[in-house]
């Protein structure tokens, strides 16, 4: 940081290096800005008499005789769902004490685009300026390839350039990397059926070489053919909260590192996915499905449980995780030390703490029938087709809000 210009004395001493100035009101832009307006923000929500969950930070709650109001903090992006009256209520009241552009309709919610018919009974969502960036930058790329019903070759794991002679030049690798980007940032919101494709591509950021430009290719050209692809909620009058988890052992050719994933439902909606390597080496295949097990419920399951409870929904438990492997099984549902299991690292004993509460119970699920089976690995096309279809829809073609 350097003194302003044309500041030039402190109390009659000339600048240097060591004078400084301390600011007395936080400056938009500075790292400790979004911090400072989050304080700011939360004490006045709180005098109006919200609660601040406990879950997360970001998210607060109000009921009273207006009804219910859910306010989501993102930055100085505010999202508030709730009874009509109740976000009346809420407008107003910022009004008065803020600054604010209130939108009516969400339309758009960092980078996710929200569509809905005219009645309000169906939406959608997806990340249709992120589809567009992609497409303008990467179509003429894409054209190169052979258009597959899947984003991955099937069977196919990235084996990381070792020979630097190999790799593709500096420009191509930074082209490589811009890809592999965005179609990230995609997975992360709106496509989880293509996380495995992804995953496997980006094992080569640090040296792409030309078989890692042809799958990037593949991905591209499947992600723009199915760029009508939404998450859609339902409204689901049937309470449901479950979580599918799998595993790919040793899958890594490189590091024989396995892969895990898992997708979390939400009244049939997905809400929450990965699909990512283990930290360390397994020893077997019901290790690694008991590690993902594990992984689904410490990650993600207690935190949407929490969510849920600072809102005032009534979970009901135990909450269903489908795993495909017995062994895994039975190893969540019985202590046991054997010499097949006491390596085990002790914190993937997480999930029987939950089990023996009641909070979590894992079922037994065929693993053809194992929705999160395109997480861990690239599937065939009819594999692909039968579980994406239960993540994703193709948006009707109706008149639209």
């Amino acid at each position: 940081m350097k003194m302003p210009q044309g500041y030039w004395e402190v109390e009659g001493q000339q600048n240097d290096v060591e004078t400084c100035c301390q600011l007395l009101k936080s400056v938009y832009g500075l790292v400790q800005a979004a911090r400072q307006w989050w304080k700011r923000c939360i004490k006045q929500l709180k005098e109006w008499g919200f609660q601040v969950s406990k879950a997360d930070p970001c998210l607060l709650y109000q009921k009273d005789e207006n009804g219910v109001c859910i306010v989501i903090m993102y930055v100085d992006d505010i999202l508030g769902v709730g009874n009509k009256n109740a976000l009346e209520d809420l407008k107003n009241s910022f009004g008065k004490v803020f600054t604010v552009k209130i939108d009516q309709d969400l339309k758009d919610y960092l980078g996710c685009e929200l569509v809905m018919d005219e009645r309000k009974q169906k939406a959608w969502m997806g990340q249709p300026s992120i589809m567009k960036s992609l497409e303008n930058k990467f179509r003429k790329f894409a054209l190169k390839a052979r258009l597959g019903k899947t984003p991955g070759t099937p069977g196919y794991s990235t084996v990381r350039t070792k020979d630097k002679t190999e790799c593709v030049p500096p420009e191509q690798q930074t082209f490589y990397r811009s890809g592999v980007g965005t179609v990230l940032y995609l997975t992360k919101h709106s496509r989880p059926d293509i996380c495995n494709a992804t995953r496997e591509l980006s094992k080569a950021m640090d040296g792409a070489g030309e078989r890692h430009m042809k799958e990037l290719q593949k991905v591209i050209k499947f992600v723009l053919s199915t760029k009508d692809l939404r998450i859609e909620p339902k409204l689901e009058e049937k309470w449901s909260l479950e979580a599918y988890s799998d595993a790919n052992f040793a899958t890594d050719q490189d590091t024989r590192i396995s892969v895990y994933g898992y997708v979390i439902y939400f009244m049939r909606v997905p809400i929450a996915w990965k699909s990512k390597g283990m930290k360390s080496v397994v020893l077997s295949t019901t290790e690694a499905e008991y590690v993902a097990a594990s992984e689904v419920v410490k990650n993600e399951l207690i935190f949407i449980i929490n969510v849920l409870k600072s809102t005032e929904v009534n979970v009901q438990y135990p909450v269903t995780v489908y795993v495909d492997n017995i062994g895994a099984i039975w190893l969540a549902n019985n202590q046991n030390t054997s010499e097949q299991t006491k390596h085990i690292d002790v914190r993937s004993h997480y999930v029987r703490e939950y089990i023996e509460d009641g909070i979590v119970k894992i079922i037994f699920v065929k693993s053809e029938d194992n929705d999160v089976d395109i997480e861990t690995k690239n599937v065939s096309p009819q594999l692909q087709e039968k579980h994406s279809r239960k993540m994703i829809w193709k948006r009707e073609e109706v008149q639209l809000s």
